[in-house]
């Protein structure tokens, strides 16, 4: 189940055993503390401490009554298997790994798709009497790629800064924009042939320390985003898996890019080229920028 699934299951109650898993920290930090609940009796084993120590303190009665709650962080979770078979009715395990294991309560606490992303950053606001429209909830899920964490830092700070609706001018005057959705920006700009407005974002990643190469590099990384995002009907967490991109990269890209399928593949192939010259010598990083400027805004 995903986090937000999570959410709806605990109204039936804790189950005993849960496998915590995913890139978005935040989600992780936040499964754990709705599994626990207020739970008064709470342990937690960090990575290295062997499998059979965290099962004896699961099959121990708290000494406080009630149940017992066990956080234990493993390379491993399959140590856990043959306890998950009969788990103690007295405690919860829940176990944070890097990948779920099968026959497993695991949660998916990696990025969200695009559609349940916005759901929930909709009642987070709501939560902190926030009123967003549509299209700010959408800039400010691109502006931070989609990282809950970082989504919910922005909210705090929308919170105490902004009264009424908060629109997308708002959001463009507030939210921190992380550098990947500045490249996206960039791209985007491009692709609507505004290079004025190319021109001053790239100034502005010169600026706070982007070096050209990682420019161009990731302008190599949105030319493929496009080919395989417009290239294929497969969902977009399918697509994203391929691309190690977060979901919503996928959907605001086949929403912005549509028109450029015809040329998609030559786009990618162009920059392709351009970075196998920078490797020879041939050209440099500035001329490479340069290039794919012209290349994505014709």
């Amino acid at each position: 189940m995903n986090f937000i699934e999570l959410k709806k299951s605990l109204a039936d109650g804790v189950q005993p055993v849960y496998l915590v898993h995913g890139s978005d920290n935040f989600l992780v930090n936040k499964a754990v503390d709705l599994i626990t609940g207020n739970c008064t009796d709470r342990m937690q084993f960090n990575e290295g401490t062997p499998s059979a120590q965290i099962i004896t303190a699961c099959n121990t009665l708290s000494m406080f009554g009630g149940r017992r709650v066990i956080v234990a962080k493993t390379t491993d979770a399959k140590d856990f298997t043959t306890y998950c078979k009969n788990p103690s009715p007295d405690c919860t395990l829940i176990i944070i790994a890097s990948k779920p294991v099968a026959n497993m309560n695991c949660i998916n606490c990696n990025p969200i798709e695009a559609e349940t992303l916005t759901k929930l950053v909709r009642q987070q606001a709501s939560a902190v009497g926030l009123n967003m429209t549509d299209g700010a909830i959408r800039l400010l899920i691109e502006s931070t790629a989609g990282n809950f964490s970082a989504i919910n830092n922005e909210l705090t700070k929308l919170q105490h800064m902004m009264q009424g609706t908060v629109d997308e001018k708002q959001i463009e005057s507030v939210v921190a924009k992380n550098s990947e959705f500045q490249i996206y920006e960039l791209g985007n700009v491009l692709l609507k042939r505004n290079i004025a407005r190319a021109e001053e974002i790239l100034s502005r990643l010169r600026a706070t320390g982007s070096d050209d190469y990682a420019i161009f590099a990731s302008l190599v990384s949105l030319s493929r985003r496009l080919f395989y995002a417009l290239s294929t009907t497969a969902d977009g967490a399918t697509v994203a898996t391929v691309l190690k991109c977060n979901p919503y990269a996928v959907t605001a890209t086949r929403r912005d890019g549509a028109h450029l399928k015809p040329r998609a593949k030559r786009l990618y192939t162009f920059a392709l080229d351009l970075e196998y010259k920078i490797k020879s010598g041939v050209i440099s990083d500035t001329a490479a920028v340069t290039l794919m400027q012209m290349a994505l805004s014709i």
